[in-house]
């Protein structure tokens, strides 16, 4: 199944979260994906082709949480993490792995930084 194209909007200096949750299937009917298991990783690029990220979400970091039961994944940021952010736009996709060593994208896009003026 293609990946979900989504454009996602960080407000700087703010503690940002994101969650989806994840089918076994395409219908809005189908079970939740059981991610017991599963490793999930996102990173932010200045461009598709950047050989360096801005900056690295995985549950081994801390930065993408998971309730696998109900196929739950949950991107956060801190709001000192989004306050050394500076770029205007950037791209991103986030990859789950299986344990059986299976990747499959679920989310891709563009992400834009609103600029913070209270510091």
């Amino acid at each position: 199944m293609p990946a979900a194209k989504q454009n996602l909007l960080i407000e700087q200096g703010t503690t940002w979260r994101y969650a989806l949750e994840l089918k076994a299937g395409v219908k809005a009917t189908d079970p939740a994906l059981n991610l017991t298991g599963y490793t999930a990783q996102m990173q932010l690029r200045s461009d598709i082709d950047s050989a360096i990220p801005i900056i690295a979400l995985t549950i081994a970091n801390g930065r993408i949480t998971t309730a696998p039961l109900l196929g739950r994944l949950e991107l956060l940021l801190s709001a000192t993490e989004t306050a050394a952010l500076s770029f205007d736009r950037a791209v991103y996709d986030l990859e789950i792995t299986s344990a059986g060593g299976e990747v499959t994208r679920v989310l891709q896009g563009s992400v834009a930084l609103s600029k913070e003026v209270t510091r």
